[in-house]
């Protein structure tokens, strides 16, 4: 028994005596472990900023000969424009908080990797209608990129400051080909432009009902000759009917100047479209039919044109009943 309570004591013994060596190995273990890690981490960080600019295009020093290439801005408020996904293979650097839209690029072949937006994320879109291209720049020139809405997708168009067009593409519709797999929010109707839709009230004592279903009761009477606007649409993301058993309209109370909204049938209706251009003051979002205002509204000219055309084609009609 004291044997064996021997054998047990020792190593205790032992290891009592070798605690200080062993602190001593152990810090020393630490120490060159902590220092490889920080190595690594330092060679991690390097490797992932070049990585990072690798993939940010960098443009050519203002004293080296290069071209300027420049993407058209929008022309309405929200409205889409061209825009650089990848120039030579690296995304564009941004300001802070606008879209970078001039760009010094080096001469020789220039390739494009084109959209109608920027790039989505987890919580927005990406662009749909994308496409490629390239053209050889010449030093000293200014280029301009564009885009057109051309059977039912968007082409666009490089032209050099001479006018000369050196390149285009036809972009492909995402939807077209990624349908099934995309969030069916990302699959709009292609735009609508600045045209709207509007109405004349052909019957006295029309019914604007409060919701779509016709059983909700009777929110509002309308007379002949009176005026209605199809009311924002998100499905069709423009001021357009979206057609069902009653359509969703908007109109001025004459009385006030307030706009309502309701619900009526089409067959009190004699429809007319309208082309709202795009003015920070007096149209602000493209195919808006009323002036600005909080409180009272009123049709803007374009609408009151439309409107005032169509009147004057029913009156004749109306004339002959």
């Amino acid at each position: 028994m004291e044997i064996e309570c021997g054998i047990l004591a020792g190593p205790s013994v032992r290891t009592r005596a070798r605690t200080p060596r062993l602190n001593h190995a152990l810090a020393l273990a630490r120490s060159s472990v902590t220092m490889r890690i920080g190595k690594l981490l330092i060679v991690v960080i390097a490797l992932s900023a070049l990585a990072g600019c690798a993939k940010y295009y960098h443009m050519p020093r203002d004293s080296e000969p290069h071209a300027t290439l420049t993407f058209e801005k929008p022309k309405g408020w929200l409205e889409e424009h061209p825009t650089p996904l990848k120039l030579n293979g690296g995304r564009r650097t941004d300001h802070l908080f606008t879209t970078r839209r001039t760009f010094r690029i080096g001469v020789g072949t220039m390739r494009l990797e084109l959209g109608e937006g920027r790039e989505g994320d987890f919580f927005t879109c990406g662009p749909r209608y994308t496409c490629e291209l390239s053209f050889e720049a010449e030093a000293g020139r200014r280029y301009l990129v564009s885009m057109l809405w051309e059977d039912e997708v968007y082409l666009y168009v490089v032209t050099a400051d001479n006018g000369t067009k050196v390149a285009e593409c036809k972009a492909q519709d995402a939807c077209e080909i990624y349908g099934p797999y995309l969030e069916s929010s990302c699959c709009h109707n292609p735009p609508s432009g600045h045209k709207g839709e509007g109405a004349i009230v052909i019957r006295d004592d029309a019914l604007v009902y409060k919701k779509a279903d016709s059983n909700t009761g009777v929110s509002w009477k309308l007379n002949r000759g009176d005026a209605i606007v199809a009311n924002y649409s998100r499905k069709l993301a423009a001021w357009q009917f979206y057609e069902s058993c009653l359509v969703q309209i908007a109109f001025l109370d004459e009385t006030t100047g307030r706009q309502r909204v309701g619900w009526m049938r089409l067959d009190d209706l004699a429809k007319f479209t309208y082309d709202c251009k795009y003015d920070p003051f007096i149209n602000p979002i493209p195919g808006y039919p009323f002036t600005p205002g909080i409180i009272k509204y009123n049709w803007n000219v374009c609408f009151q044109e439309a409107r005032d055309a169509k009147l004057k084609e029913l009156r004749v009609t109306w004339a002959e009943e």
